[in-house]
């Protein structure tokens, strides 16, 4: 009898704790609309591949993404708001990688990239390219090489800006070639492009493949090489500037999705996998693509170490050649 009352009990008790083991559970995720940060205004690079990446990921996850644009500082301000943000997958940022990367290296964010933020997704990727005037003697990277090599300081390079990756692209460069050229920095690609083609500059780092190949095949421009792992698929002709007998010099544009570090492992897989799906879409995949892009879904590992793999290289750099803005 005692043996039914203790069971009877027990039961009763298991019962009546179950409401509230059920409340004490945490909603599956997402339970609201997520903040989508981006490091570019209305219309921008990253602004336009992110609302393409948005509106199909927001049906896969169920819940809406709300584009929050914070341009300014060259992606800072962004970057410092995700850092502020708690570490739930509610709030994330949309940025070039070369903006993550510039701002690590010179240090222009009160905290350490590598450990307060962490790559999501990487939407899309394509190399810079190389692009001479065409007064300029080089056809080639080794003839820019030998070129520099016998007129120290007489050619001029042009960058989107100090610190930017073209600027930095350019100075890593230079250290692995033993060349040194000057640099002119303008604000943005535009005035960049405009020197260039005005034979004020000798060359520059073009970041849209598309842009500088309407250059070169009108003529205006000439292409010595891309800055990627393998060759493009907009320029085929053109070598990487590793085929052309600069070992180690690889440099990549992509457009990537962040979130604060401390996110968990849970949520980071299903937002990359939801990013992964949208970008996997033809209608999306097809835009991406027509601008001259690669878009290629990579696993959250294999980002996570592309992304560490691209500050420790930028990190050596520096602490090699003492690097910084004047």
């Amino acid at each position: 009898m005692r043996h039914t009352y203790r069971v009877a009990a027990t039961t009763f008790l298991l019962m009546s704790l179950h409401p509230f083991s059920a409340l004490s559970q945490p909603a599956p995720y997402p339970n609201k609309p997520i903040r989508w940060l981006n490091s570019s205004q209305q219309g921008g690079g990253v602004d336009v591949i992110a609302r393409m990446v948005v509106n199909e990921a927001s049906g896969k996850l169920g819940r809406t993404l709300v584009i929050d644009n914070r341009a300014g500082a060259s992606g800072i301000i962004a970057m410092a708001l995700l850092h502020q943000a708690p570490a739930d997958g509610y709030t994330l940022l949309a940025t070039a990688g070369s903006l993550v990367s510039s701002a690590f290296a010179l240090k222009r964010v009160p905290f350490d990239i590598r450990t307060e933020i962490i790559p999501v997704a990487r939407l899309s990727s394509q190399p810079y390219v190389i692009v001479v005037h065409p007064s300029f003697p080089a056809k080639s990277v080794s003839d820019l090489v030998r070129y520099a090599k016998s007129k120290p300081g007489a050619i001029n390079y042009a960058s989107t800006g100090s610190g930017s990756a073209s600027h930095i692209g350019m100075e890593l460069f230079q250290s692995l070639t033993g060349t040194k050229m000057v640099h002119i920095s303008f604000k943005s690609a535009g005035p960049a492009l405009i020197e260039l083609l005005g034979g004020h500059s000798q060359l520059v780092f073009i970041s849209s493949v598309l842009s500088a190949s309407t250059h070169v095949k009108g003529g205006r421009l000439r292409g010595l090489a891309v800055t990627g792992a393998q060759r493009s698929r907009v320029f085929p002709e053109l070598p990487t500037v590793q085929e052309s007998g600069v070992n180690g010099f690889e440099l990549t544009n992509w457009y990537a999705c962040f979130a604060p570090r401390g996110t968990p492992q849970p949520i980071l897989r299903a937002l990359n996998d939801a990013f992964g799906y949208a970008i996997s879409l033809p209608v999306v995949r097809s835009r991406i693509e027509g601008g001259g892009a690669e878009a290629t879904p990579i696993s959250l590992d294999e980002f996570n170490k592309v992304f560490l793999s691209e500050l420790r290289k930028l990190d050596d750099f520096i602490k090699k050649t003492g690097f910084r803005l004047k």
